[in-house]
Formats: C-alpha cells, sequence, structure tokens
C-alpha cells in the first residue's frame, strides 16, 4: 500500500468508497493487493456501520451498479 493509497482512502465518506467497491476495474490494486484490501475493507465496514439502514440504502441508490 503506498502513502497516496492509505491517504485516498482516508479522505473518502462512505459513497467514495462504494463507488470505489462496485466500479473498480478488476484485478485492481485495491482489492488484489493484500494489505491495502484488508485497510480499505476496515474503513469501509466502519462507515457502513455507522450508518442507519435507511442511509446505506440511499448510498446504494446514489452508486448505482455498471453492467
Amino acid at each position: 500500500m503506498t502513502i497516496d493509497q492509505r491517504e485516498w482512502i482516508d479522505r473518502q465518506n462512505y459513497i467514495g468508497l462504494l463507488n470505489k467497491w462496485r466500479h473498480e476495474p478488476i484485478g485492481s490494486g485495491y482489492f488484489c493487493d493484500k494489505e491495502l484490501y484488508e485497510y480499505f475493507k476496515t474503513k469501509f465496514d466502519e462507515m457502513r456501520n455507522s450508518l442507519t439502514s435507511d442511509q446505506q440504502v440511499a448510498a446504494s441508490k446514489a452508486v448505482g451498479w455498471n453492467f
């Protein structure tokens, strides 16, 4: 994990991380590098768990999916 990657994660809100989770290309270092993935997932889970179910649904709808 680079300093830039860690700082990018730290600057994001839940929607920013959710967008990366859903739309990052296959093979992205964010999800293939174990240390980076674990840091990302920890931050992601902390943010998600701080939201109500309604807030999680609203964020999900705002981000959408690519098909």
